[in-house]
Order: structure tokens, then sequence, then C-alpha cells
């Protein structure tokens, strides 16, 4: 089963389910765990390739969600969760699939959505300081120069746009490597923020299912392997 829209994925996942085909249902959970993957370094690969040959949209996430609802399958719901938050106020539109019906997430999953994309938007904040609240790298030869471009750079972030919004796994590393030759930042200082932001955004996938009010067993272990 190689689906080509996320449509026949659905699809294939709820005749499979409804009529008890194991192997095939097994295919497409495969499938839908790989576009809404469990772990930062498989998310984080497809942020930038539209997850993949199979083309999913933001709104494909409401459609994930009552996927992982139906077949038991938990893993998904904090990065389709997440994803939903694109959507903003549209979110209560729902996807329409090809045969005209259209799926809305369900009053629990809604309210998930509401109260996650606030918690997500307040951990801005936190994500800014512990990216950008670094003095100068020790090993750095001019550390009066490098920490005042570092506070310049911090000032400009939360300017920034991506400050205020709820999609807070976009990397900062295009802000950092710009502001770092804006502002003089030496190779050194910029290794460590740059270091400071992988770490930062690891940590805070690890926190997504908090955020999105969802459990997930084992998600700390899956984010480490």
């Amino acid at each position: 089963m190689i689906p080509t829209t996320f449509d026949q994925l659905s699809s294939v996942t709820r005749l499979s389910h409804k009529y008890n085909i194991g192997d095939l249902e097994d295919q497409a959970i495969r499938c839908l765990k790989t576009l809404f993957p469990d772990s930062w370094e498989d998310f984080n690969s497809k942020v930038d390739q539209c997850f993949g040959e199979l083309e999913v949209l933001p709104v494909h996430a409401i459609g994930a969600v009552n996927l992982a609802r139906l077949t038991g399958t938990p893993s998904v719901l904090p990065s389709a969760l997440y994803l939903c938050c694109q959507l903003g106020s549209t979110i209560f539109d729902g996807w329409t699939r090809e045969d005209g019906q259209t799926e809305h997430l369900s009053p629990e999953d809604l309210r998930r959505y509401v109260d996650g994309r606030m918690a997500l938007i307040q951990e801005v904040l936190s994500i800014l300081l512990d990216v950008f609240g670094v003095s100068a790298s020790e090993d750095c030869k001019s550390r009066r120069a490098c920490r005042e471009g570092i506070r310049k750079t911090a000032m400009a972030a939360m300017r920034n746009a991506q400050a205020s919004d709820p999609l807070i796994l976009d990397s900062w590393s295009e802000v950092i490597q710009h502001m770092a030759r804006a502002y003089g930042i030496c190779n050194t200082c910029k290794a460590l923020l740059l270091s400071r932001e992988d770490k930062t955004m690891k940590r805070t996938w690890a926190k997504l299912p908090e955020l999105m009010g969802v459990e997930v067993d084992d998600w700390e272990t899956l984010v480490h392997d």
C-alpha cells in the first residue's frame, strides 16, 4: 500500500480498521506515524520537506488526530495537535475530504488545541531565555564585544514575529546566523548559540505531549533514541 494523498491514507486506515484487515491497517498506521513522528530527529528532518513525497497540509493534521484516536495511536497526537496550531481560527472550519465529508476535532481535542496553543505561546519566552540568555563563550577572544552582540541578538529575537508564533519548534538557526554577521559575534560564540538552540529545541520537543495536553508512554525515551 503506497498512498499518494493524505485522503487516500485516511480512507485506507478507516476501511481497514472498520473491516479488521490487520496487515493493511498496520501499514497505514506506519505511514501515519512517519508523517506525524514521535522523534525530534524525524520531525525536524521533515519540516523543510513538507513531510516528504506525500504532501501533507496543516489542515490534514485534523484528520491525523482523528485517525490516531480511531486506531489507538497516541504517539501521533503531539505532533498532529501541534501542527493544527498553524490553522489558527480556521481550525473550526474542519478538514473537508475529497468525498465531501468534513472532519472536525472532537470537543475534547478542540479544547486541547485551544489550551495547547496558549501554552505554546507562553513557552516562547522560556525558549528565548534558554537560547539567547547566555554570555559569551569562555573561549571567546573578544568577550565584551560578543556579549553586546548577543544582547542585541536577544533583543532582535524578541521583536521577531516568530517570537509570538505558537510554532515554537521552528528553528532559530537562521536568525542566529544573520544576527551573528550583523553584530560581529565571533564564530565561537555563534557556535555556542547554535548549540543552545539545538538543545533547547530538543528539550521543548520532550515537553510537547504535556504542552498539548496528551499522554504518550516513553516519549522522553523516544526523543533520545
